[in-house]
């Protein structure tokens, strides 16, 4: 790895040699010593020594080191501890030196073999699947020259990156063919075409441009991001070359401003946005950003000068021509759409309730319980209401936004891009060595080799408490129903196993990531307060309460917030302070003493060439349990031997449960299960929490841990409220006015219908994909209405029809309207057909379902709110 420069680290985890002083306790004795001489006599013969400087011709301070240049197990016998009476005393009169392999703290093989494996890590900020690609190949090249070693590739986390960035160049030119013919079908123009391809060749050479001078990274969520942005960008390109041809003069830039900015408001919401959901969509927007800011300036000066260099004055033939047959088509189905918009403009107040209530009221957001002396709210709190009307009013008055609440809280979890694996994690009780884990894991290990379909599986025993097993699929495998079929073979191979717990579970493309199988939901509260015991009685009230309700189990009244602060099993040794000074002795001399029978000390020894770990220790201490802790004599002082069982006594406890606080207030978990519905659960959290919260002292409080995601969902939502706060007001200060800015919003939330149909009706889960979706309909649709507006503000008084005007303008934008809206989306249609759990999938199939109904907003409801039944302007 030394040609490497980006290497920022190499790392081998192999089985090590080390030395080992195991001295006698009774020589010790014998002798007057103490184990930490012998370890010091160590330091002084083999440690590494700085006995002076120089200065060289420069000036330069250099330090002179003095290290041993070969270690040895005789040259360690031989070293001198001191002279007693004129004695040389040396370890090897006390101890035995020898060396073995080091005890292993942890296991860790792949694919049930151990080895020498080599970690290699590189830099941050470099190319890391060039970089990958350049070390696999040395690796290969010295697999070649080394015949007597087997140098083998066991797991590159490049590769899942590098096969899908292949997939997106694969994709990004399908859907660049795919826009090409849409425009070719649609302007049936080559030189058109050719300045429309030409103008996106310069936009995403300045797109790259931008991109390298902001640093930004370009991997599988950049090249999405641009694919969606392909369509963007001709979009704009569209709208000005298609006004340009007509009217010659760029007065349509100020209305391409105001819909890049609406979309680049929208995309810029990420970065309100959590966290975890930022690291995903955050690279995504700002590439979709970036090419919209560049196409703004090709648009504005390459597409005019492309249109006169290449096509010139509009003549005759720059124009479709039609024939008199394609006339009277257009012309009746123009006449019919007017006939359509003229029907529902009469039943307009019919017409807008049907869209609200197709779009739905949130009846179901209602609480289930207000406490209030009124009399209208005290019959909304009635068992009647709340078990007859309540949900029959839901039913009908709740709309597509009822469909989606409910898939919501039951089905929407954050979801990363992950290649199919398999989980196996085992945890024994409190007192299993790392031995009997390891034991317990190879017969996992023999079951997964006689298994056909796998790339890897990898073992990792931390303790004798914990062990993990991650099993790794083929590509081929990963297609089929394997990895299913094999994670119910290792669940019930695990269930032959007592006395483990178990928790096996899949990742991925191969498996659902839906884990609530079961009619069964757990559920935990958090209590908060200033006084510790007073938040204990009010947990107890909490339990009591719950304990009320028949489908409430497994009540824990004081769990852990954070996994390893469990309470553990543990030996309490409890001393009589009379009894140690009766003895002459202190409890630090106790402990040291038993310190040196029973923990073995380490420390490092370093010669020129080699480093060794070596550990001085008792003998026979590996043998050293509480029986002979009770039992044999111990030696604080040189003059004394002393019996813990004589000094105190020892007990097995349970440690402490963990204290936590935050913000000064103290905290306290409760947990439980309820057997039934997510909802119905949801209601019996909801009823506790405002029982406990109505009930309790002040400075005392009970919260829900759901609460906090679905808060954190529901803020995702107030965004989407942000942006169309946002789009008004870009849109107001374009028309100069507020009523079509309102019309504008207004079409916005139809958009949304189609989104709520696809997650209710079709096998999606809203991840951060589906709230783009959201975000990336608002913005099409807001910009298609801005183009319309802005067309029909300016034909005012220069014509005298009003409603054929507006036929018209709608006609002659839904060339430049339907094409470029699908384009965005073109640009995630491979997703749909290759990748069938990845996010940007529920983005590419809601934006597909959404734009049906969009469609229906542009074309129908918008001009419905535009229509006046006036004849004249």
């Amino acid at each position: 790895m030394h040609p490497f420069e980006t290497v920022a680290d190499l790392d081998f985890k192999e089985g090590k040699k080390r030395l080992v002083i195991e001295f006698d306790p009774q020589l010790l004795r014998i002798y007057q010593l103490e184990a930490p001489e012998l370890e010091l006599a160590l330091h002084r013969a083999f440690g590494s020594y700085f006995p002076g400087s120089s200065t060289d011709k420069l000036g330069r301070m250099l330090f002179v080191r003095s290290i041993p240049t070969h270690i040895s197990i005789a040259a360690i016998e031989n070293t001198l501890i001191k002279n007693q009476g004129g004695f040389p005393l040396r370890i090897k009169h006390v101890a035995k030196v020898r060396r073995e392999s080091e005890v292993p703290s942890r296991y860790y093989r792949i694919n049930g073999k151990n080895a020498v494996n080599a970690y290699i890590y590189l830099a941050p900020g470099c190319n890391k699947v060039y970089e990958a690609s350049r070390i696999r190949a040395r690796i290969a090249e010295a697999a070649r020259q080394r015949r007597d070693l087997h140098i083998r590739l066991e797991e590159d986390r490049t590769e899942f990156v590098r096969t899908e960035l292949q997939k997106s160049w694969l994709r990004a030119s399908a859907s660049l063919l795919i826009l090409l013919i849409l425009l070719l079908l649609t302007y049936r123009k080559w030189r058109l075409v050719l300045i429309l391809v030409f103008c996106l060749v310069v936009n995403l050479g300045l797109m790259v441009l931008a991109s390298w001078a902001f640093s930004l990274e370009w991997h599988t969520y950049t090249l999405a991001g641009l694919s969606v942005a392909f369509g963007l960008m001709i979009d704009n390109a569209i709208v000005m070359l298609d006004s340009y041809r007509r009217k010659l003069n760029r007065r349509i830039f100020t209305a391409l401003l105001a819909a890049t900015l609406t979309t680049a408001a929208a995309l810029l919401l990420v970065f309100f946005l959590p966290v975890e959901q930022q690291r995903d969509l955050l690279d995504f927007s700002i590439i979709i950003v970036i090419s919209l800011v560049t196409s703004l300036l090709t648009v504005l000066f390459l597409v005019p000068a492309c249109y006169d260099l290449w096509i010139g004055m509009p003549s005759q033939n720059s124009y479709i021509t039609l024939n008199v047959t394609q006339k009277k088509r257009i012309l009746s189905r123009l006449s019919m759409y007017e006939r359509v918009i003229s029907f529902f403009s009469r039943w307009r107040k019919l017409f807008y309730l049907s869209w609200v209530l197709l779009f739905g009221f949130p009846v179901f957001l209602l609480p289930l319980e207000i406490q209030s002396d009124r009399w209208y709210l005290q019959w909304l709190n009635s068992s009647k209401f709340q078990r007859e009307l309540r949900p029959q009013l839901e039913f009908w008055l709740g709309g597509t936004l009822r469909l989606f609440a409910e898939n919501f809280h039951e089905e929407t979890y954050y979801r990363q891009a992950e290649v199919t694996v398999l989980y196996v994690r085992a945890e024994l009780p409190h007192g299993h060595t790392l031995q009997h884990m390891n034991t317990l894991l190879k017969r996992f290990e023999d079951f997964l080799r006689q298994q056909k379909g796998l790339e890897v599986f990898i073992t990792s025993i931390s303790s004798g408490q914990h062990g993990d097993l991650e099993i790794r699929f083929t590509p081929e495998a990963e297609k089929t129903a394997f990895p299913l079929s094999l994670q119910a073979r290792v669940q019930e191979l695990a269930q032959g196993f007592s006395g483990v717990q178990w928790n096996i579970f899949g990742k991925g493309e191969g498996f659902s990531n839906n884990l609530f199988l079961d009619n069964r939901a757990s559920a935990r509260l958090v209590l908060h307060g200033y006084d510790y015991q007073e938040l204990g009685r009010q947990a107890e009230k909490l339990g009591q309460l719950l304990a009320q309700n028949m489908r409430v189990q497994n009540i824990e009244l004081d769990q852990n917030l954070n996994y390893f602060d469990r309470p553990l099993p543990e030996m309490h040794l409890t001393l009589d302070a009379a009894s140690l000074t009766e003895r002459n002795t202190s409890i630090g001399e106790l402990f040291s003493a038993m310190n040196q029978e029973a923990t073995p000390s380490s420390f490092q020894i370093n010669s020129e060439k080699e480093q060794y770990q070596a550990v001085v220790k008792a003998k026979n201490s590996g043998e050293f349990d509480i029986y002979r802790l009770l039992h044999d004599p111990l030696n604080p002082s040189r003059n004394s031997n002393l019996h813990i069982a004589e000094l105190g006594k020892m007990e097995l406890q349970q440690s402490s449960s963990s204290i936590n606080r935050e913000n000064r207030q103290y905290l306290r978990l409760v947990t439980y299960e309820y057997i039934g519905s997510y909802d119905l659960a949801r209601q019996l959290h909801q009823q506790v929490s405002r029982k406990m919260n109505r009930e309790m002292p002040l400075g005392y409080s009970v919260e829900s841990e759901q609460s906090s995601v679905l808060e954190a969902s529901k803020r995702q939502f107030y965004l989407l409220l942000i942006l169309l706060a946002i789009n008004f007001f870009i849109s107001a200060i374009l028309f100069e006015r507020l009523r079509q800015p309102f019309f504008i919003i207004l079409t916005v939330p139809i958009s949304f219908i189609g989104v709520f149909l696809s997650f209710a009706w079709g096998e999606f889960t809203f991840d951060q994909g589906g709230f783009a979706a959201f975000v990336m309909l608002g913005g099409i649709v807001v910009n298609a209405a801005i183009f319309i507006v802005n067309d029909l503000n300016n034909t005012k008084g220069q014509v005298h029809n009003f409603q054929s005007t507006l036929i018209k303008i709608l006609y002659r934008r839904s060339g430049t309207i339907l094409p470029p809206s699908s384009l965005p989306f073109v640009g995630l249609f491979h997703l749909c057909m290759k990748v069938q759990k990845h996010h940007f999938v529920c983005l590419g199939g809601r934006n597909y379902r959404g734009l049906l109904v969009s469609i229906l907003a542009i074309f129908i409801v918008l001009p419905v709110l535009l229509w006046k039944k006036k004849k004249t302007v």
